[in-house]
């Protein structure tokens, strides 16, 4: 499995500190440049400490930084003006890997659907980490609430499905 990462899903790992966690379900974990730059570069100088922990698991070779093709980001520009570039890019290069998008965001992941790439959000992981049995649901449900608690953004009745659904996985 191939796994391409846009901010958001980086960030909140990283600030629930489930990051390593998270890379543990692939040995292919990549992000785009323009991402880098948002996470790596921006929270680096405005010092966040989510932005040294994404710096430090590209140091250790768990996450690598790759180019989508020219041809592939051309496919997804002006789609829509909801689209940001590091999405854009994230879509471009799973595209390209035949890889799965890692987007939390509505729009990027309607758009990755229409276009036959695949995507998936945060919930997806959380999921894979128990049905692989490398953390407990107890854990999934500590972190995502950690995740709740640093800003990221989730609805009441999203919350609840990812919980019974979490609930549903068999031990």
């Amino acid at each position: 499995m191939i796994l391409v990462f846009d901010s958001s899903p980086l960030i909140y790992f990283s600030r629930s500190g489930a990051l390593q966690l998270a890379l543990e379900l692939s040995a292919e974990n990549y992000i785009t440049p323009i991402v880098y730059d948002e996470v790596v570069t921006l929270g680096r100088a405005q010092g966040y400490p989510d932005a040294e922990v994404t710096y430090l698991v590209i140091n250790e070779g768990l996450l690598t930084v790759r180019t989508p093709k020219e041809k592939s980001t051309e496919r997804f520009k002006g789609l829509h003006r909801g689209l940001h570039a590091g999405e854009m890019e994230v879509l471009a290069l799973a595209d390209d890997l035949n890889g799965i998008a890692i987007l939390d965001d509505r729009i990027g992941r309607e758009i990755g659907e229409m276009f036959q790439v695949k995507v998936r959000g945060s919930g997806f992981i959380l999921f894979a980490l128990v049905k692989k049995r490398i953390i407990s649901k107890e854990k999934a449900k500590l972190i995502i609430k950690d995740m709740i608690r640093e800003g990221f953004r989730i609805g009441a009745l999203q919350y609840g499905l990812v919980l019974d659904l979490l609930e549903q996985i068999k031990d």
